[in-house]
């Protein structure tokens, strides 16, 4: 705290503090992690531990041996019998290949045999959910697989939520936690206004709008825009405020195109009215899209049944007139 301060009028009125700490809590409760990450982590540690169970018991399944039988005990004394060569000859001390042959003295049978293991695959789902519901976010985000498409549909609402608040406490952290705090040390240590003049509408009159300069603080004027989420159902929403073969909200209920625009992700709608502003004044203009469409129609579009039949007329017209110029010059 000591080396935070320093003394002087100059930061007098902040109790001679000159460096400030902001805290991001993101709401009035604040879960502790330590409960959070331990709760994932231990349903973790039992995941891992299955499966490297599961890897041994895969090994074992694989795992086979040759066991060789010798049914007499005259045969099992001829074999002790046998020089280290006439063992090798026969093949049984020798390394087996796949599709290979041996050929087995009398009185001793061959043998493959491996472990008959039940199967324990997909039976640690449950852990597994453990997992997943101690991260707080759908299946197929955590493991990389897609489940089904009703399942994947459903958690997608509820994620799309998550987003949507996280923006919204990130964005009232950096309004009111931040840049107030900010300009309100910019227009205490400097000339920094701390309020503007804004021209809004207050009121209705006769249907005539009625406006008002309000004072507004710095804060309250900023623009956010932040990247919209592709998990979004933003079709849908766009459907549903832009319209779609029914009236536009805008029309229909008179919502603000600010409001519509954050909705669909753009905050800085004054920023990009002035460069669309400044486009049109600078740049020519550009074709409409029925102008366009009309355009290609003329132009790529196959003819109809009575203009094609009329061009074939004129076709057969202008035949006509040229083989009756034809047949005038011969006869001259």
């Amino acid at each position: 705290m000591s080396t935070s301060k320093v003394s002087g009028k100059e930061f007098s009125q902040f109790h001679g503090y000159f460096r400030f700490i902001v805290q991001w809590d993101k709401s009035y409760f604040t879960p502790r992690n330590l409960s959070h990450v331990r709760t994932v982590l231990e349903w973790v540690s039992y995941y891992e531990n299955l499966k490297k169970y599961e890897i041994d018991h895969k090994k074992s399944s694989g795992a086979y041996l040759w066991v060789f039988t010798i049914e007499d005990a005259k045969a099992f004394r001829m074999w002790l019998a046998l020089s280290p060569e006439e063992r090798k000859k026969t093949g049984i001390e020798s390394k087996k290949t796949p599709g290979g042959t041996i050929i087995l003295p009398p009185g001793i049978k061959l043998e493959v045999k491996n472990p008959q293991l039940p199967k324990i695959s997909d039976q640690d789902n449950d852990i597994l959910q453990m997992v997943i519901s101690g991260l707080n976010a759908p299946e197929d985000m955590i493991i990389g697989k897609a489940g089904s498409y009703g399942s994947t549909k459903v958690s997608r609402g509820p994620q799309s939520d998550r987003i949507s608040d996280e923006i919204e406490y990130l964005e009232r952290f950096l309004r009111y936690d931040f840049w107030r705090h900010v300009f309100f040390l910019c227009s205490s240590k400097s000339n920094f206004p701390k309020t503007f003049k804004r021209e809004e509408v207050i009121d209705f009159k006769n249907k005539k709008p009625v406006k008002k300069k309000i004072d507004r603080e710095p804060h309250e004027l900023l623009d956010f825009t932040f990247p919209v989420s592709e998990i979004q159902d933003l079709e849908s929403v766009s459907r549903a405020l832009l319209g779609v073969k029914h009236g536009n909200v805008n029309n229909t209920l008179g919502i603000s195109h600010k409001t519509i625009s954050k909705r669909l992700g753009i905050g800085d709608w004054d920023r990009q009215r002035r460069i669309t502003a400044m486009e049109e004044e600078r740049y020519p203009k550009l074709q409409i899209e029925v102008d366009q469409e009309s355009v290609q129609e003329r132009t790529e579009g196959e003819p109809s049944k009575k203009e094609g039949r009329v061009s074939e007329k004129k076709e057969e017209s202008s035949v006509k007139k040229t083989n009756k110029a034809q047949d005038k010059k011969s006869s001259e």
